[in-house]
């Protein structure tokens, strides 16, 4: 289907605002119904009173009978697991945050990352010729690792 562009409206061929526009729908001519409906008459609800709603008390009955088949507590319990693991993933990606700019704030003070650089490999070197230079002394460390690392994962 091709559209045919549309003419703009000359000044001579708009309406005349002051004049009233003629009534938008009449009743036929002999007396018969109006074909569009004026007003809309909405019964009210099976033992109402004439006049009063009724309508807010029916949503709410609506209301109650979906709450109850919908078994919250259940779902709740269900969904508590996932929920909880969100928010420990959530806790510890802003703990995670929190500390790279903690690190990053102490590394840009000017001195103080190669002091820490230097304490570390210092300490690394001390632990490394007191307790790895005899066979037993490193047999020592690496049960007392694996001791620590099996209580750490449960296996104790």
């Amino acid at each position: 289907m091709a559209e045919t562009p549309l003419s703009p409206i000359s000044p001579e061929d708009r309406p005349d605002p002051a004049v009233a526009a003629p009534p938008a729908a009449t009743a036929p001519a002999g007396g018969a119904e109006p074909l569009i409906a004026t007003t809309l008459e909405v019964p009210p609800l099976p033992g109402a009173e004439a006049g009063e709603g009724g309508e807010f008390d029916l949503l709410l009955r609506k209301l109650r009978a979906w709450l109850e088949a919908a078994n919250l507590p259940e779902r709740w319990q269900k969904l508590r697991g996932p929920l909880k693991g969100l928010a420990l993933l959530l806790v510890l990606l802003l703990a995670l945050r929190l500390y790279a700019r903690l690190v990053g704030a102490i590394g840009s003070i000017p001195l103080v990352s190669g002091l820490l650089e230097l304490t570390g490999l210092l300490y690394f070197l001390w632990f490394s010729s007191t307790h790895l230079a005899r066979a037993s002394d490193r047999q020592q460390v690496f049960a007392d690792w694996q001791r620590r690392w099996q209580a750490f994962s449960g296996r104790d």
